[in-house]
């Protein structure tokens, strides 16, 4: 991040994590505290303070939220109608290892099906990298599915709390459809671990305090998007199309990336409403109500 994003942050937290100094020794100050938990990087042996990553979420509260009013949900729609042509879409879902030390007498509640231990992150996210959902510290054991269907956001959403749009036609169509999510979130995930390194390695801390340094990181993400920060992400950093609107991937691919959740083994809708939506999405974007010009050329 630049120095003046930095010092913003610094004025926010400093006083929930200034200490004073002892007779014995000099406190570390606050400066030195946030610059050890975001600059430049988060990197092996370069663990984020807790206490600092506690109050980075406490000040930055308001960049992660998730929409609990239709006019939210119709921005976040907005943004992939104007972006990627999907309309209707509430957000890009997925879930993502973030790998730890064996924890203290945990059994396999924490191991994976890549034989090593994590817990698991899972998040929602808007057409511009932005999160608007996450779920973080289930066991790494769990699938995708199983993910999805034991979180608040399930229960909120089956619960009418957060005040979704209701079925509507798509544009230019008298199609009726719900609003839905749509699985894009590889980019948002991409410009987290290549930006905070940490998520790259074993984080060597308990799992709760790996909870705290997470949630900060996707704080710290949403507030330096919203400032449109290049030092942040930098122009061809994630994934563009060229003229001919072919896919041209970003540059933080090269650095790696965190491993996904185990599928669950169901590929395809069983349920009979969630096939016939996606048959009429699929006449949607091939009619000419739905479609755009260049689709032929990416066949």
């Amino acid at each position: 991040m630049d120095v003046d994003d930095f010092n913003f942050l610094l004025d926010k937290v400093q006083p929930l994590i200034q200490r004073k100094d002892t007779t014995l020794r000099k406190a570390i100050t606050a400066r030195q505290r946030l610059s050890v938990s975001v600059l430049p990087h988060w990197k092996i042996n370069n663990w984020p303070d807790c206490e600092t990553c506690e109050a980075l979420c406490m000040v930055l509260k308001d960049h992660l939220k998730t929409p609990t009013t239709e006019a939210g949900w119709r921005e976040v729609a907005r943004g992939f109608q104007d972006r990627c042509q999907f309309p209707h879409c509430l957000g890009a879902i997925d879930g993502k290892h973030v790998y730890i030390q064996t924890p203290a007498n945990s059994g396999s509640l924490f191991y994976n099906y890549k034989g090593r231990f994590s817990v698991v992150l899972m998040a929602v996210v808007d057409a511009n990298y932005k999160f608007v959902y996450a779920s973080v510290g289930t066991q790494g054991r769990m699938s995708d599915a199983s993910l999805f269907g034991q979180s608040d956001l399930r229960s909120a959403m089956d619960r009418g709390l957060l005040n979704v749009p209701k079925p509507e036609p798509l544009p230019n169509s008298n199609v009726i459809m719900p609003y839905i999510a749509r699985r894009t979130v590889e980019n948002a995930f991409g410009i987290l671990a290549n930006r905070l390194r940490v998520f790259l390695t074993n984080i060597a801390l308990d799992p709760d305090k790996v909870t705290a340094i997470t949630l900060a990181a996707l704080s710290i993400h949403n507030f330096l998007r919203e400032k449109g920060s290049e030092a942040y992400v930098p122009p061809a950093f994630v994934d563009t199309e060229d003229e001919s609107h072919r896919l041209v991937f970003g540059t933080w691919r090269r650095g790696g990336a965190l491993n996904s959740v185990a599928l669950s083994r169901a590929r395809n809708a069983t349920e009979q409403p969630a096939k016939e939506q996606r048959d009429q999405l699929k006449a949607y974007f091939q009619s000419p109500a739905g479609s755009v010009y260049w689709q032929e050329d990416m066949i």
